[in-house]
């Protein structure tokens, strides 16, 4: 962590070199294809859930950010929990569920926050819970092993680095010339579009029910292309089998079909995707983004009920203060 904070460093100082330098293009040129060459490394290695939150030794907080979002999301979870208990009716009849579970027009005031935080509590506290639920986890990966360890559910394999990412490209001395000497800049080949062509069939061979295809091409030249490929056969929208493939000779490098996922990374699908509402399509989306509105005018109800309260028994404790003052007297 302390080389990313180096690198991080080093980056912004380049951006200020960058900024007031005079010297030939042709330099800044091979510069940038060092640093392409770079990218393209540590883009092989991305990490695909985010850091988790920790202390370092010397006391230092790292990834603040991610536990604060981890802990609104448990907050605003336990009190989607807690008012869906203080929602429930304490006599259960058509009357006393219709005047918490939908809206009535003609109220206003204290009455009327407290109709519209009943009706939208209720109908958008499912998804609520989906939502607060799963961006927990995201937030706090260690709760997946708790996940699995109470669903006894197979843990996913540990990631393995893409196959590409072993392969280097040139060297930094062949994108430029002697450190005496001049430097130029050396653009690395990509694939030829031909052989690109000719490798798509053999993706759509592999997923015949394909939704969609998103091709990557390789960063590096000697990397193999990746196809990442949604079923429509798959409730899961956001089924996803991938497929890397040599575009030198068109030869499978490895095929990763969803169904051959284990239980364990199906579950981390369904949690990621769910969580942003992609798991159900557009649909699932515009459900998503309702309910999150939905909880935003609950916070706001919430507060005005809160804030009307708070008046009220200033209120009554300034009208009680000269009664006792008279009794006293």
């Amino acid at each position: 962590m302390d080389a990313l904070c180096v690198l991080a460093q080093r980056t912004r100082e380049l951006m200020d070199a960058v900024a007031v330098t005079d010297v030939a293009e042709d330099e800044l040129n091979a510069v940038a294809a060092e640093l392409s060459a770079l990218t393209g490394r540590l883009r092989a290695r991305a990490r695909t859930t985010p850091q988790p939150f920790e202390i370092a030794p010397d006391g230092t907080i790292r990834h603040l950010g991610n536990a604060v979002t981890g802990a609104a999301n448990l907050a605003f979870l336990c009190m989607v929990l807690s008012g869906m208990y203080i929602w429930l009716p304490r006599v259960w009849s058509r009357a006393s569920v219709r005047a918490v579970a939908w809206f009535r027009p003609t109220l206003s005031g204290k009455a009327r926050d407290f109709n519209w935080h009943n009706v939208i509590g209720i109908w958008s506290a499912p998804i609520l819970v989906v939502l607060t639920f799963t961006g927990m986890c995201i937030s706090f990966p260690k709760t997946y092993d708790v996940i699995y360890s109470v669903t006894r559910i197979e843990r996913p394999p540990a990631a393995q680095p893409s196959p590409g990412a072993a392969q280097r490209g040139p060297r930094e001395s062949d994108a430029r010339a002697d450190r005496g000497g001049d430097r130029t800049a050396v653009k690395p080949p990509g694939p030829e579009l031909g052989s690109v062509d000719a490798i798509w069939p053999l993706a759509e061979s592999h997923l015949p029910t394909w939704r969609s295809i998103a091709m990557r091409l390789p960063a590096r030249p000697g990397q193999p292309v990746t196809f990442t490929m949604n079923d429509t056969e798959r409730v899961n929208g956001m089924a996803r089998s991938t497929l890397t493939v040599d575009t030198r000779d068109a030869h499978v490098v490895r095929w990763e079909p969803y169904e051959q996922f284990t239980t364990g990374q199906r579950l981390r699908t369904w949690m990621r995707f769910g969580h942003t509402g992609e798991l159900w399509g557009i649909t699932g989306q515009i459900v998503a983004g309702l309910a999150s509105a939905g909880g935003c005018v609950l916070v706001w109800t919430g507060l005005a009920l809160a804030w009307r309260r708070f008046l009220a028994w200033r209120n009554r404790r300034k009208h009680d203060e000269p009664v006792a003052i008279s009794e006293a007297a």
